[in-house]
Protein backbone atom coordinates (compact mmCIF):
# COMPACT_ATOMS: atom_id res chain seq x y z
CA UNK A 1 0.00 0.00 0.00
CA UNK A 2 1.45 3.33 -1.05
CA UNK A 3 0.61 6.62 0.68
CA UNK A 4 1.81 9.73 -1.07
CA UNK A 5 3.74 11.76 1.50
CA UNK A 6 6.33 14.43 0.66
CA UNK A 7 9.85 14.17 2.03
CA UNK A 8 10.18 17.24 4.24
CA UNK A 9 13.96 17.13 4.71
CA UNK A 10 14.70 20.18 6.91
CA UNK A 11 11.25 21.67 6.37
CA UNK A 12 9.62 21.13 9.77
CA UNK A 13 6.99 23.09 11.64
CA UNK A 14 3.30 23.88 11.45
CA UNK A 15 3.03 25.14 7.86
CA UNK A 16 3.67 22.82 4.90
CA UNK A 17 4.01 24.21 1.38
CA UNK A 18 6.14 22.09 -0.96
CA UNK A 19 4.61 23.76 -4.02
CA UNK A 20 5.82 27.28 -3.27
CA UNK A 21 2.53 29.20 -3.08
CA UNK A 22 3.73 30.92 0.11
CA UNK A 23 6.85 33.07 0.03
CA UNK A 24 9.44 32.79 2.81
CA UNK A 25 8.31 35.86 4.76
CA UNK A 26 4.64 34.85 4.69
CA UNK A 27 5.43 31.33 5.82
CA UNK A 28 7.57 32.70 8.65
CA UNK A 29 4.67 34.83 9.90
CA UNK A 30 2.26 31.89 9.77
CA UNK A 31 4.73 29.66 11.60
CA UNK A 32 5.06 32.24 14.36
CA UNK A 33 1.28 32.51 14.75
CA UNK A 34 0.84 28.73 14.91
CA UNK A 35 3.69 28.45 17.42
CA UNK A 36 2.01 31.14 19.56
CA UNK A 37 -1.23 29.14 19.62
CA UNK A 38 0.70 26.04 20.69
CA UNK A 39 2.58 27.91 23.41
CA UNK A 40 -0.49 29.66 24.87
CA UNK A 41 -3.11 26.94 24.57
CA UNK A 42 -1.11 23.72 24.11
CA UNK A 43 -2.96 23.14 20.85
CA UNK A 44 -1.38 22.28 17.48
CA UNK A 45 -2.74 24.23 14.49
CA UNK A 46 -1.22 22.90 11.24
CA UNK A 47 -1.80 23.87 7.62
CA UNK A 48 -0.60 22.12 4.46
CA UNK A 49 -0.89 22.52 0.69
CA UNK A 50 -0.95 19.12 -1.06
CA UNK A 51 -0.40 18.17 -4.67
CA UNK A 52 -3.63 17.98 -6.64
CA UNK A 53 -3.01 14.32 -7.56
CA UNK A 54 -3.10 13.04 -3.96
CA UNK A 55 -5.90 10.47 -4.05
CA UNK A 56 -6.51 9.59 -0.39
CA UNK A 57 -6.47 13.01 1.21
CA UNK A 58 -7.81 11.68 4.51
CA UNK A 59 -4.91 9.23 4.96
CA UNK A 60 -2.49 11.89 3.75
CA UNK A 61 -3.69 14.31 6.45
CA UNK A 62 -3.64 11.69 9.21
CA UNK A 63 -0.11 10.49 8.44
CA UNK A 64 1.20 14.03 8.06
CA UNK A 65 -0.26 15.23 11.37
CA UNK A 66 0.93 12.19 13.33
CA UNK A 67 4.43 12.49 11.87
CA UNK A 68 4.67 16.05 13.20
CA UNK A 69 2.48 16.16 16.34
CA UNK A 70 1.83 12.54 17.25
CA UNK A 71 -1.31 12.22 19.38
CA UNK A 72 -1.24 15.83 20.64
CA UNK A 73 -4.42 17.86 20.67
CA UNK A 74 -4.75 19.87 17.49
CA UNK A 75 -6.03 20.21 13.94
CA UNK A 76 -4.60 20.05 10.43
CA UNK A 77 -6.22 21.63 7.38
CA UNK A 78 -4.98 20.15 4.10
CA UNK A 79 -5.97 21.83 0.82
CA UNK A 80 -5.04 20.57 -2.64
CA UNK A 81 -3.10 22.91 -4.94
CA UNK A 82 -6.14 23.44 -7.18
CA UNK A 83 -8.37 24.07 -4.12
CA UNK A 84 -10.83 21.45 -5.35
CA UNK A 85 -10.51 19.26 -2.24
CA UNK A 86 -9.74 19.72 1.43
CA UNK A 87 -9.70 17.71 4.66
CA UNK A 88 -9.61 18.51 8.36
CA UNK A 89 -7.83 16.06 10.65
CA UNK A 90 -8.24 16.39 14.41
CA UNK A 91 -5.56 15.06 16.71
CA UNK A 92 -6.29 13.98 20.28
CA UNK A 93 -9.17 16.00 21.74
CA UNK A 94 -8.82 18.66 19.06
CA UNK A 95 -12.40 18.63 17.81
CA UNK A 96 -14.04 18.85 21.25
CA UNK A 97 -11.61 21.58 22.39
CA UNK A 98 -12.51 23.79 19.42
CA UNK A 99 -16.25 23.60 20.22
CA UNK A 100 -17.24 24.02 16.58
CA UNK A 101 -20.97 24.71 16.35
CA UNK A 102 -20.54 25.14 12.57
CA UNK A 103 -18.84 22.00 11.22
CA UNK A 104 -17.05 23.63 8.28
CA UNK A 105 -16.09 26.84 10.08
CA UNK A 106 -12.33 26.27 9.80
CA UNK A 107 -12.53 25.44 6.10
CA UNK A 108 -14.76 28.39 5.24
CA UNK A 109 -12.47 30.74 7.19
CA UNK A 110 -9.76 29.77 4.69
CA UNK A 111 -12.00 29.60 1.61
CA UNK A 112 -13.45 33.10 2.00
CA UNK A 113 -10.03 34.53 1.13
CA UNK A 114 -8.74 34.36 -2.44
CA UNK A 115 -5.06 34.58 -1.44
CA UNK A 116 -3.24 31.55 -0.01
CA UNK A 117 -1.48 33.54 2.69
CA UNK A 118 -4.61 35.41 3.79
CA UNK A 119 -6.59 32.17 3.75
CA UNK A 120 -4.07 30.38 5.99
CA UNK A 121 -3.89 33.40 8.29
CA UNK A 122 -7.69 33.54 8.59
CA UNK A 123 -7.75 29.82 9.39
CA UNK A 124 -5.20 30.23 12.19
CA UNK A 125 -7.03 33.28 13.55
CA UNK A 126 -10.26 31.28 13.70
CA UNK A 127 -8.52 28.50 15.61
CA UNK A 128 -7.13 31.06 18.06
CA UNK A 129 -10.48 32.72 18.67
CA UNK A 130 -11.98 29.41 19.77
CA UNK A 131 -9.82 29.83 22.88
CA UNK A 132 -9.68 33.62 23.14
CA UNK A 133 -12.73 35.70 22.19
CA UNK A 134 -11.80 39.17 20.94
CA UNK A 135 -13.04 42.39 22.49
CA UNK A 136 -16.68 43.40 22.08
CA UNK A 137 -15.40 46.75 20.77
CA UNK A 138 -13.06 46.64 17.75
CA UNK A 139 -12.36 50.20 16.58
CA UNK A 140 -10.11 49.61 13.57
CA UNK A 141 -11.21 52.93 12.01
CA UNK A 142 -10.10 54.79 15.18
CA UNK A 143 -13.38 56.71 15.58
CA UNK A 144 -13.28 56.89 19.41
CA UNK A 145 -10.78 58.37 21.86
CA UNK A 146 -9.40 56.37 24.79
CA UNK A 147 -12.00 57.56 27.31
CA UNK A 148 -14.89 56.85 24.95
CA UNK A 149 -13.55 53.36 24.19
CA UNK A 150 -13.31 52.54 27.90
CA UNK A 151 -16.81 53.82 28.67
CA UNK A 152 -18.42 52.07 25.69
CA UNK A 153 -16.60 48.78 26.26
CA UNK A 154 -17.70 48.73 29.89
CA UNK A 155 -21.32 49.14 28.75
CA UNK A 156 -21.02 46.43 26.07
CA UNK A 157 -19.48 44.01 28.57
CA UNK A 158 -22.14 44.71 31.20
CA UNK A 159 -25.07 44.28 28.80
CA UNK A 160 -23.56 41.15 27.21
CA UNK A 161 -22.95 39.51 30.58
CA UNK A 162 -26.37 40.39 31.98
CA UNK A 163 -28.39 39.49 28.87
CA UNK A 164 -26.28 36.39 28.01
CA UNK A 165 -25.96 37.77 24.45
CA UNK A 166 -22.87 39.36 22.86
CA UNK A 167 -23.33 43.01 21.88
CA UNK A 168 -20.51 44.00 19.51
CA UNK A 169 -19.36 47.24 17.83
CA UNK A 170 -16.97 47.01 14.88
CA UNK A 171 -15.53 49.93 12.89
CA UNK A 172 -13.33 49.47 9.81
CA UNK A 173 -11.70 51.81 7.27
CA UNK A 174 -12.73 49.56 4.34
CA UNK A 175 -14.57 46.33 3.54
CA UNK A 176 -11.82 45.16 1.16
CA UNK A 177 -14.24 44.10 -1.56
CA UNK A 178 -16.81 42.34 0.62
CA UNK A 179 -20.41 43.43 1.04
CA UNK A 180 -21.38 44.95 4.43
CA UNK A 181 -23.57 41.92 5.17
CA UNK A 182 -20.83 39.37 4.39
CA UNK A 183 -18.20 41.32 6.31
CA UNK A 184 -20.38 41.66 9.42
CA UNK A 185 -21.51 38.00 9.34
CA UNK A 186 -18.00 36.66 8.71
CA UNK A 187 -16.42 38.79 11.43
CA UNK A 188 -18.99 37.55 13.93
CA UNK A 189 -18.64 33.88 12.95
CA UNK A 190 -14.89 33.60 12.51
CA UNK A 191 -14.00 35.53 15.66
CA UNK A 192 -15.98 33.31 17.98
CA UNK A 193 -18.69 35.74 19.09
CA UNK A 194 -22.03 34.55 20.41
CA UNK A 195 -23.22 32.93 23.63
CA UNK A 196 -25.02 29.66 24.26
CA UNK A 197 -25.84 26.84 21.88
CA UNK A 198 -27.39 29.19 19.31
CA UNK A 199 -24.53 31.74 19.45
CA UNK A 200 -26.76 34.59 20.59
CA UNK A 201 -25.41 37.99 19.63
CA UNK A 202 -25.67 41.20 17.60
CA UNK A 203 -22.96 43.18 15.82
CA UNK A 204 -23.02 46.75 14.49
CA UNK A 205 -20.55 47.29 11.64
CA UNK A 206 -19.56 50.83 10.57
CA UNK A 207 -17.42 51.16 7.44
CA UNK A 208 -16.16 54.73 7.51
CA UNK A 209 -14.57 54.46 4.04
CA UNK A 210 -17.82 53.97 2.08
CA UNK A 211 -20.08 55.13 4.95
CA UNK A 212 -21.84 51.78 5.31
CA UNK A 213 -23.58 50.48 8.40
CA UNK A 214 -24.91 46.99 8.96
CA UNK A 215 -26.37 45.10 11.91
CA UNK A 216 -25.91 41.31 12.00
CA UNK A 217 -27.98 39.25 14.44
CA UNK A 218 -27.68 35.60 15.46
CA UNK A 219 -29.58 33.21 17.70
CA UNK A 220 -32.02 34.89 20.09
CA UNK A 221 -31.13 38.32 18.66
CA UNK A 222 -32.80 37.36 15.35
CA UNK A 223 -36.04 36.87 17.29
CA UNK A 224 -35.61 39.93 19.53
CA UNK A 225 -34.69 42.43 16.80
CA UNK A 226 -37.32 42.16 14.07
CA UNK A 227 -37.15 43.90 10.70
CA UNK A 228 -39.46 46.67 11.93
CA UNK A 229 -37.45 46.88 15.14
CA UNK A 230 -34.25 47.28 13.16
CA UNK A 231 -35.79 50.17 11.21
CA UNK A 232 -36.74 51.83 14.49
CA UNK A 233 -33.28 51.30 16.00
CA UNK A 234 -31.48 52.75 12.99
CA UNK A 235 -33.67 55.85 13.06
CA UNK A 236 -32.40 56.54 16.59
CA UNK A 237 -28.66 56.40 15.88
CA UNK A 238 -28.20 57.24 12.17
CA UNK A 239 -28.34 61.01 12.73
CA UNK A 240 -25.49 60.69 15.22
CA UNK A 241 -23.46 58.63 12.73
CA UNK A 242 -24.06 61.13 9.94
CA UNK A 243 -23.01 64.07 12.12
CA UNK A 244 -19.84 62.31 13.27
CA UNK A 245 -20.97 61.79 16.88
CA UNK A 246 -19.85 58.17 16.85
CA UNK A 247 -19.77 57.59 20.59
CA UNK A 248 -23.39 58.72 21.00
CA UNK A 249 -24.42 56.55 18.03
CA UNK A 250 -22.80 53.42 19.52
CA UNK A 251 -24.07 54.22 23.02
CA UNK A 252 -27.63 54.59 21.66
CA UNK A 253 -27.31 51.30 19.76
CA UNK A 254 -26.17 49.45 22.90
CA UNK A 255 -29.06 50.82 24.98
CA UNK A 256 -31.59 49.88 22.30
CA UNK A 257 -30.27 46.32 22.01
CA UNK A 258 -30.58 46.02 25.80
CA UNK A 259 -34.17 47.32 25.67
CA UNK A 260 -35.21 45.10 22.75
CA UNK A 261 -33.73 41.93 24.27
CA UNK A 262 -35.42 42.63 27.62
CA UNK A 263 -38.74 43.18 25.83
CA UNK A 264 -38.42 39.90 23.91
CA UNK A 265 -37.60 37.97 27.08
CA UNK A 266 -40.56 39.29 29.07
CA UNK A 267 -43.20 39.68 26.34
CA UNK A 268 -43.44 39.47 22.56
CA UNK A 269 -40.64 41.34 20.74
CA UNK A 270 -41.07 44.85 19.44
CA UNK A 271 -42.50 44.58 15.94
CA UNK A 272 -44.53 46.41 13.33
CA UNK A 273 -47.70 46.44 15.48
CA UNK A 274 -46.01 47.79 18.63
CA UNK A 275 -42.77 49.71 18.73
CA UNK A 276 -41.35 51.77 21.58
CA UNK A 277 -42.26 55.42 21.46
CA UNK A 278 -39.37 57.75 20.77
CA UNK A 279 -38.58 59.79 23.88
CA UNK A 280 -39.53 63.49 23.82
CA UNK A 281 -36.90 66.09 24.50
CA UNK A 282 -36.89 67.52 28.03
CA UNK A 283 -37.40 70.95 26.47
CA UNK A 284 -40.93 69.95 25.42
CA UNK A 285 -42.25 70.21 29.01
CA UNK A 286 -41.57 73.93 29.65
CA UNK A 287 -42.25 74.76 26.00
CA UNK A 288 -45.70 73.11 26.06
CA UNK A 289 -46.56 74.83 29.38
CA UNK A 290 -45.56 78.23 28.00
CA UNK A 291 -47.50 77.63 24.79
CA UNK A 292 -50.62 76.66 26.75
CA UNK A 293 -50.38 79.80 28.90
CA UNK A 294 -50.00 82.06 25.84
CA UNK A 295 -52.94 80.44 24.00
CA UNK A 296 -55.20 80.71 27.08
CA UNK A 297 -54.28 84.37 27.59
CA UNK A 298 -54.98 85.21 23.93
CA UNK A 299 -58.37 83.45 23.97
CA UNK A 300 -59.40 85.19 27.20
CA UNK A 301 -58.27 88.60 25.93
CA UNK A 302 -60.20 88.12 22.69
CA UNK A 303 -63.44 87.21 24.46
CA UNK A 304 -63.06 90.04 26.94
CA UNK A 305 -62.62 92.52 24.10
CA UNK A 306 -65.90 91.43 22.53
CA UNK A 307 -67.78 92.21 25.78
CA UNK A 308 -66.78 95.86 26.00
CA UNK A 309 -70.46 97.16 26.00
CA UNK A 310 -71.89 94.57 28.38
CA UNK A 311 -72.32 95.38 32.07
CA UNK A 312 -71.91 92.70 34.68
CA UNK A 313 -75.00 91.60 36.71
CA UNK A 314 -75.01 90.49 40.30
CA UNK A 315 -77.74 87.86 39.88
CA UNK A 316 -78.30 85.32 37.05
CA UNK A 317 -82.09 85.92 36.99
CA UNK A 318 -81.48 89.51 35.91
CA UNK A 319 -80.49 88.20 32.45
CA UNK A 320 -83.99 86.79 31.76
CA UNK A 321 -87.41 88.44 31.67
CA UNK A 322 -89.95 86.97 34.02
CA UNK A 323 -92.40 84.59 32.26
CA UNK A 324 -90.54 84.71 28.92
CA UNK A 325 -89.64 80.98 28.90
CA UNK A 326 -92.22 78.17 29.12
CA UNK A 327 -91.40 74.47 28.43
CA UNK A 328 -94.53 72.61 27.33
CA UNK A 329 -93.21 69.35 25.86
CA UNK A 330 -89.90 67.50 25.22
CA UNK A 331 -88.89 64.32 23.37
CA UNK A 332 -85.85 62.71 21.54
CA UNK A 333 -86.16 61.80 17.86
CA UNK A 334 -83.48 59.52 16.18
CA UNK A 335 -83.12 60.55 12.54
CA UNK A 336 -80.27 58.52 10.92
CA UNK A 337 -76.76 57.03 11.33
CA UNK A 338 -73.75 57.84 9.10
CA UNK A 339 -70.92 55.19 9.07
CA UNK A 340 -67.62 55.79 7.27
CA UNK A 341 -65.15 52.94 6.55
CA UNK A 342 -61.47 53.37 5.64
CA UNK A 343 -58.95 50.71 4.55
CA UNK A 344 -56.04 50.08 6.90
CA UNK A 345 -52.79 51.29 5.26
CA UNK A 346 -50.16 48.68 4.43
CA UNK A 347 -46.64 48.84 5.86
CA UNK A 348 -43.93 50.43 3.75
CA UNK A 349 -40.21 50.00 3.46
CA UNK A 350 -38.17 51.16 6.43
CA UNK A 351 -34.73 52.69 6.55
CA UNK A 352 -33.01 49.30 6.44
CA UNK A 353 -34.65 48.32 3.18
CA UNK A 354 -37.36 45.93 4.37
CA UNK A 355 -40.99 45.71 3.36
CA UNK A 356 -42.12 43.79 6.40
CA UNK A 357 -45.38 42.29 7.57
CA UNK A 358 -43.76 41.44 10.91
CA UNK A 359 -41.06 39.14 12.24
CA UNK A 360 -37.43 38.84 11.22
CA UNK A 361 -35.78 38.02 7.89
CA UNK A 362 -32.79 35.67 7.99
CA UNK A 363 -30.14 34.27 5.67
CA UNK A 364 -27.19 31.86 5.72
CA UNK A 365 -23.71 33.32 6.01
CA UNK A 366 -20.66 32.08 4.12
CA UNK A 367 -19.77 29.84 7.08
CA UNK A 368 -23.24 28.28 7.07
CA UNK A 369 -24.54 30.10 10.15
CA UNK A 370 -27.98 31.72 10.30
CA UNK A 371 -28.05 35.53 10.53
CA UNK A 372 -30.64 38.29 10.50
CA UNK A 373 -30.24 42.03 10.30
CA UNK A 374 -29.86 44.75 7.69
CA UNK A 375 -28.16 48.03 6.95
CA UNK A 376 -27.59 50.93 4.59
CA UNK A 377 -25.65 54.18 4.17
CA UNK A 378 -25.18 57.08 6.56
Amino acid sequence: MLVTLPVWADDTGYIRDTIGYLDASDEEILEAEAADIDQKYHFHAHFAIAESNVEDLQSYAKDLYQSEAGDADGVLLVVTADKSRWHLYYGGQGESLLRLEITDLLWTSFAKESDWYMGAKSYLTTVKTRFEKPSLLVDEADLLDAQEETELLNKLNEISQRQKLDVVVLTVPSLYGQSPQDYADNFFDYNGYGQGDSQDGVLLLVNIGERDWHISTTGFAIYAITDAGLDYMSEQFLNHLSSGNYFLAFDTYADLVDEFVSQAKTDKPYDIDHLPKAPLSILWLPASALLGFVMAWLATALLKGQLATVQPRSDAKEYMKNGSFKLTDSKDLFLYRNVTKQARPKSTSGSSGFTSSGGSSSHSSFSGGSHGGGGGKF
